[in-house]
């Protein structure tokens, strides 16, 4: 049924896919927040709290920093995930200020110039990357981020910068994008002249385009300059360039709009820009434009084969290269080993495969990114306040922003030297002459992928920086930089653990690797992360025999595996010459046997499996999607794959073009899509472990920017599915996961937050203490500790203690429960008097958790044998789950352990909990262990 209703979508629009769902409109999000918020208070399950456990160490994408030169200790730094951050300590240490917002993704901010108290927020990542999340428009606050005022353009989606008046803050300019995955919305410039209670559209740019950025010119804040860029996602295309792009001019506050084009290219290739005037002599402009046009320029290249030079070459200037220079071409391109530089050649003289073979081999996600011949980002500049313009640099700037240009497109000019400019790439280059030449600043100890940054007006030596790895400051102009990064952001796409004790986990994150940490609460004492692998971070994968074996990997399916002695083996797996391509996704899953270690599977288009840890590959079956033309982001992957802990070779697919298939040895191949949404991207897939008929599935209309909730359950094998979402809001969905011992326990991942079920999905409950409104991507059970893991696209990782809900969900809700944690083990170190030390010192902690079925007044006790209290405590609390801390300070002074610190601490022996509710009264026995001699 979904293939057919996925063809007939292929006949009736043509040959590339067609979005499946329509967007969600900003009445239905702000009704579905606050619908969230409503069920937050309302939630059983408020005490279980969650520990963000790092890493902090890699930083994460930074779209805004500012300083302030009267308060030269002072920062505040947005993140494009991870929220609003301030630091009055010259960064020692940070407080989040935008935590509890609708959408704590940002893509403009500033503060006024009257009041440094007063923050404007434009939410909505204007980036335009795979994980750039819409926002909910624009938000102010008069007292430093603590408290926020919606301040309306609700439907902008994506905001690149907000401009108050220099003289009077009643006059706000923002430049909007608009939605990145669909048409319509708010897009262009928007004024208040009211503070932001009103606003009118003054400049609306035509063919879909948006605003990217704005400035306004020091010496006359009616002298506006706007940039208009055009451009689009889908889930299997990005044009990042088009006819509406382009540079626009406002003689009166932006009333009224020119397009300034002397000098300027003028073609549908015209991409991102971004401009600045010079704080020293206004007449001085700077515009950063990223062309998309084919280049013309040849570049030049050091080997003697490469794949630009191939794509040039005839059979008979590539059968005089070199067997030599051939192997070298061949092993970096990761051919089979079989393949050298004698056979190729034989081949090609034979006619048994052509250069286009060689090529289609060699052509994937990465290539594209880095191998197109592309104009790229250029400098231009005006010395008459933006008339007219010349492009600063006589040649292209080389291997500075490859293809995607658009990811940047930021200049910043030195406040006193108007010569002095630096542009956002890769690399970062700053030029002296104005921009005839450039020299690299961006120094090996700082990471690449600049977005942000900000000159000390005061004290110009002095800036700040940030990038896709977090915050930095140099204090002599660039030539040394220092990282500043002590806050928990990171953007995690996967995440999983292993099995020692204590475990690991382990994740990817975007365009900082692969890491690997502990649990546990950050911690200056605790060991910090270590990174274990490059590139945009994608999935791991463990072997539980040893701990130590992992299967890790980057974008577009690079899978590396690394042994116990971190010996690493490349392990990608390549089609054979003349056979059609595999195609992989950005984020491509792999997933390793729980029956046999040595036994991976992989998801490209089809599904691929290696008997031998990854050393060869074996296509298990045929094309998994529709098969699509492709745009230039490969689409019809797959995206979600897991095989039965039960049963072995029993396996759930899901693809990005919304197909999910079930494989096993009794029933085959077959397509379970009919029932759900069709043609959504397959975002998780689960399959019970004490069940394997129960499956789960989460599918994400994100890339429609439809960010409504689809999650599903079945109960047969996906011969019939149950749309679980129906009471939840609107929440687009990364992942679920059923708890291994109990599949009615279901936790879900959205893009605001964690929800949990104790009856299979049909009723939810959130999980939010301690949690920012962040995406959460990933979730993961390790059972022994009873933890769940969830890995965030903007906070980095946090666990949560869940020992509680797998055990209420196997209770009868309508009884009272105690649920104790594992029994401690007596230690003198309870009492210890350490002095100078005290604050350092976390106090013993034995958390006690209860189940309420109603509202009551609690009465719960510490006994010893001798059936005397040691602790009491009475509670007034509403249905649900609660928990009581001891620090194992006794009452029984006479029976008890007396401290250096003058408190007295229970012995080892055995004690009784007593809850009373009422005319009820449960009861539970602990024993605090005797210490290991």
């Amino acid at each position: 049924m979904a293939s057919f209703l996925w063809l007939t979508c292929l006949l009736l629009y043509g040959e590339f896919p067609q979005q499946t769902s329509t967007p969600t409109s900003a009445e239905e999000r702000s009704a579905s927040f606050q619908m969230r918020l409503m069920m937050e208070k309302e939630s059983p399950f408020q005490d279980i709290a969650f520990v963000n456990a790092g890493p902090v160490e890699m930083g994460g994408r930074i779209i805004e920093v500012l300083g302030f030169s009267d308060q030269p200790y002072r920062y505040v730094v947005a993140y494009a995930s991870g929220g609003l951050w301030e630091s009055l300590n010259n960064g020692a240490s940070w407080r989040p200020c935008f935590d509890q917002m609708p959408s704590i993704t940002i893509g403009a901010f500033t503060v006024a110039p009257s009041d440094t108290q007063t923050f404007w927020v434009g939410t909505g990542e204007v980036n335009s990357s795979r994980s750039s999340y819409a926002g909910t428009g624009v938000y102010l606050s008069r007292d430093g981020g603590k408290t926020w005022e919606a301040k309306g353009l609700e439907e902008t989606h994506h905001i690149g910068a907000i401009r108050i008046h220099p003289t009077n803050p009643q006059r706000i300019w923002v430049a909007a994008m608009g939605p990145l995955y669909s048409k319509g919305g708010q897009r262009g410039i928007f004024r208040s002249d009211d503070g932001g209670t009103t606003w009118s559209h003054v400049l609306e740019p035509e063919h879909g385009a948006g605003a990217v950025d704005l400035a306004v010119d020091p010496s006359d804040p009616d002298h506006l300059l706007a940039c208009i860029w055009s451009r689009s996602r889908t889930a299997w295309d990005f044009q990042e360039a088009g006819p509406g792009s382009g540079l626009f001019q406002s003689r009166d506050g932006g009333t009224t709009w020119s397009q300034v084009t002397q000098g300027l290219p003028q073609h549908d290739q015209v991409g991102r820009l971004g401009v600045a005037f010079s704080p020293a002599q206004p007449n001085r402009v700077y515009l950063s434009l990223d062309n998309q046009s084919t280049s013309k320029q040849e570049k030049p290249e050091k080997e003697p084969l490469t794949a630009k030079k191939l794509r040039k070459m005839d059979k008979k200037t590539a059968m005089a290269i070199s067997d030599k220079d051939w192997d070298r071409f061949l092993r970096k391109n990761s051919f089979h080993a079989q393949y050298d530089g004698k056979s190729i050649k034989a081949k090609l003289e034979k006619d048994e495969i052509a250069i286009q073979d060689l090529l289609d081999y060699i052509n994937d996600g990465n290539a594209a990114l880095f191998d197109r011949d592309v104009v790229g980002v250029e400098l231009y500049r005006s010395d008459d306040r933006g008339l007219s313009w010349t492009r600063t640099h006589s040649e292209e700037i080389p291997d500075f922003a490859y293809s995607y240009g658009y990811y940047f497109g930021e200049v910043f000019v030195h406040p006193t030297q108007v010569d002095e400019v630096t542009i956002t790439g890769v690399p970062l280059l700053r030029s002296h002459d104005g921009g005839k030449t450039f020299e690299n600043i961006n120094e090996p100890n700082v990471h690449v992928d600049h977005h942000a940054m900000w000159i000390d007006p005061q004290n110009p030596e002095h800036q700040a920086l940030g990038n896709d790895g977090g915050l930095y400051f140099t204090y002599d102009g660039g030539a040394h930089w220092t990282a500043v990064n002590n806050v928990p952001v990171g953007q995690f796409y996967t995440v999983t653990y292993d099995m020692a004790d204590p475990y690991s986990i382990y994740g990817g994150l975007q365009d900082n690797g692969v890491w690997r940490g502990r649990p546990g609460k950050l911690d200056p004492d605790k060991a910090p992360w270590v990174k274990i692998g490059g590139g945009d971070g994608a999935f791991v994968q463990v072997d539980f025999r040893d701990n130590s074996t992992t299967y890790l990997g980057y974008q577009f399916g690079h899978y590396t595996r690394v042994d116990a002695y971190g010996k690493r083996k490349e392990i990608f797996p390549r089609h054979e010459l003349k056979e059609t391509p595999y195609r992989y996704n950005w984020m491509s899953p792999i997933w390793l046997s729980r029956h046999h270690s040595d036994v991976l599977y992989m998801g490209g288009n089809r599904l691929l499996r290696s008997l031998d840890k990854g050393e060869t590959w074996t296509a298990i079956t045929p094309d998994l999607t529709s098969n699509p033309n492709q745009g230039d982001v490969p689409f019809g992957t797959i995206t979600a794959l897991c095989e039965s802990a039960s049963q072995f070779g029993t396996l759930l697919i899901g693809t990005d073009d919304g197909h999910v298939w079930h494989m096993s040895s009794l029933s085959g191949l077959r397509d379970i899509s009919a029932g759900l949404q069709p043609g959504l991207w397959v975002s998780s897939a689960a399959i019970s472990e004490k069940h394997p008929e129960v499956l789960m599935v989460t599918l994400t209309g994100y890339r429609n920017d439809d960010f409504r909730t689809y999650v599903y359950r079945s109960e047969n094998s996906g011969e019939t599915w149950s749309n679980m979402g129906a009471n939840l809001p609107a929440e687009a969905c990364n992942n679920v996961k059923m708890d291994p011992d109990n599949d009615n326990l279901v936790f879900l991942g959205t893009d605001i937050g964690i929800w949990t079920s104790l009856d299979k999905g049909k009723t939810w409950s959130s999980l939010h203490k301690d949690l920012a409104k962040v995406p959460v991507y990933a979730l993961e059970i390790q059972p022994k500790a009873s933890d769940l893991i969830a890995a965030t696209h903007g906070r980095s990782v946090f666990v949560a203690a869940i020992k509680p809900l797998r055990v209420l969900a196997a209770k009868n809700l309508s009884e009272a429960h105690l649920i104790l944690p594992e029994d401690p083990t007596f230690t003198k170190s309870w009492g210890d008097k350490t002095g100078w030390w005290d604050k350092y010192t976390d106090a013993p902690c034995y958390d006690i958790h209860y189940w309420t079925p109603a509202s009551a007044s609690v009465e719960f006790s510490i006994l010893d044998e001798n059936k005397k209290t040691l602790f009491e405590t009475k509670q007034a609390v509403a249905k649900g789950l609660h928990a009581i801390s001891w620090d194992f300070v006794s009452s029984q002074t006479k029976t008890a352990y007396l401290g250096e610190n003058g408190k007295h601490y229970a012995k080892p022996g055995t004690y009784s909990l007593v809850l009373k509710l009422g005319d009820r009264t449960v009861t539970e026995k602990m024993t605090i262990k005797e210490p290991e001699s």
